[in-house]
């Protein structure tokens, strides 16, 4: 089982404030004749964080600590599903390679907006699977708004354990639809998406997956994404203060190489 950072009770893995730091390098070469060569080292990147805590029950304490036991300290890597970043590949581009849509659906993108359309007789797909835990809690967002009529627009999050669903009448302005929640098991994969009627023409921007339990201000990805798997915690210790009863604060650093 993938060795993932623990949500807390709310289905989030922070809480305001927590900083970012992202670390860049560039190789520069200096040539005879005095002219340079700059190059990106994209092996060389990483990204720290500070995670604060506060309110922490006796509960989330102890789910913390068994995980930094079981990591052993800095000794051991994890996933790391970045709380202010998107786990979608391309999420505004749905006519890349990462995502799926269904035969009959028509797949257009232009300049951020995604328009599909159904031409079969049948709901049809479009989604995107992702290999993190399927068991922790997740929220698939995304703007909707429909060409003509009011299709039923369905969101879903789904694995070998389960399915989520959620509908919304996409309108002629745009609308968020979000589905949001976690399925019990052991899936190693997440897949979210949205299907729409036969013959519906419906139009898309900012879809967006986070693990927490609700959505939140939308970060466009690329080929990079939220996910980082070799994270690591900073620190060789973890200290707890006790703030009243059943009620704890911390500060988390945590790193990744990219």
């Amino acid at each position: 089982m993938t060795l993932c950072y623990p949500q807390l009770s709310t289905g989030a893995s922070a809480q305001f404030p927590l900083s970012k730091t992202t670390s860049t390098r560039t190789v520069m070469n200096r040539l005879g004749d005095g002219s340079t060569i700059r190059l990106a080292d994209p092996d060389s990147g990483s990204c720290e964080w500070e995670l604060q805590y506060r309110g922490l029950s006796a509960v989330e304490r102890t789910s913390l600590e068994e995980f930094f036991k079981v990591v052993e300290g800095r000794l051991l890597t994890f996933l790391f599903l970045d709380p202010c970043g998107n786990l979608l590949a391309w999420s505004d581009e749905p006519d890349r390679a990462d995502w799926s849509a269904d035969p009959l659906l028509r797949v257009e993108q232009s300049a951020g907006i995604t328009q599909i359309t159904n031409t079969a007789q049948t709901r049809q797909t479009l989604k995107q699977s992702i290999d993190i835990p399927g068991w922790n809690r997740y929220c698939f967002s995304g703007q909707i708004k429909s060409a003509s009529g009011s299709p039923d627009v369905r969101l879903f999050l789904e694995n070998s354990d389960g399915h989520i669903e959620t509908s919304i009448s996409a309108a002629t302005d745009w609308q968020q639809g979000i589905c949001s929640g976690d399925l019990e098991g052991a899936a190693e994969t997440i897949t979210c998406g949205i299907s729409i009627p036969a013959g519906a023409v419906v139009k898309l921007r900012h879809l967006q997956l986070q693990a927490q339990g609700s959505a939140s201000g939308y970060r466009v990805s690329t080929s990079k994404n939220g996910i980082f798997r070799k994270t690591r915690f900073d620190d060789d210790t973890l200290a707890f203060q006790a703030d009243g009863i059943d009620n704890y604060s911390t500060l988390i650093r945590l790193i990744s190489r990219n």
